[in-house]
């Protein structure tokens, strides 16, 4: 499944405000950790 570029940051954002850890987030949100860390290097680097 593709995950708008918006879902990604909000994501990113929901961990980063909550300070949960990838899991954590993921298991939240029903994605993947490694998902979310791919998400997090590819937004980092644009």
């Amino acid at each position: 499944m593709t995950y708008s570029i918006e879902f990604r940051r909000r994501a990113l954002e929901l961990k980063e405000k909550f300070n949960l850890t990838y899991s954590e987030a993921a298991h939240r949100l029903g994605v993947g950790p490694a998902s979310l860390a791919r998400w997090n290097k590819e937004l980092e680097s644009q």
